[in-house]
């Protein structure tokens, strides 16, 4: 979906949806800071790029405020990032292989010089750093996937 036909939907709600605090007076996790600043920008920067002062930005920022869901749209399109990042929310990822999902699993819990190491002995085992694997999407599953060489 384009941002437009997202910005388009987003006008057409009957009631404004908020990012809001949660029930029973529990906060949302928001990310707004911890991804402003991995983005490197200040939060004058960031009211800026959002067209709202300073001081409001500040009050989402700690929470003390609503914004809508249009806003925290506008807030991801500048981060770089989804709505389910500034919510604090990370959906669980699943495999279908579990070989993948320990493979995954590794993964997550290497420094860099193991993930390295992991990706060279991944070339290593494919034959060479040009060959991919891509899946055949008109196979049906069980049919091996097709080995190609890039030129």
């Amino acid at each position: 979906m384009s941002s437009m036909n997202f910005i388009f939907l987003l006008n057409r709600f009957k009631y404004k949806c908020m990012i809001c605090v949660g029930e029973k007076g529990q906060k949302m996790n928001l990310q707004l800071k911890k991804l402003r600043t991995l983005k490197g920008l200040s939060q004058d920067e960031m009211a800026e790029k959002l067209g709202v002062k300073t001081s409001r930005y500040g009050t989402w920022e700690r929470g003390e405020r609503m914004l809508s869901l249009k806003q925290a749209y506008d807030c991801a399109v500048i981060l770089g990032c989804s709505i389910d990042a500034i919510a604090g929310y990370s959906p669980p990822v699943s495999y279908a292989d579990p070989a993948q999902e320990a493979l995954n699993g590794y993964w997550e819990s290497m420094n860099d010089k193991g993930r390295s190491a992991l990706l060279g002995t991944a070339e290593l085992m494919s034959g060479s750093p040009d060959t991919r694997i891509e899946k055949d999407r008109a196979a049906s599953p069980g049919i091996p996937a097709q080995v190609e060489r890039s030129a």
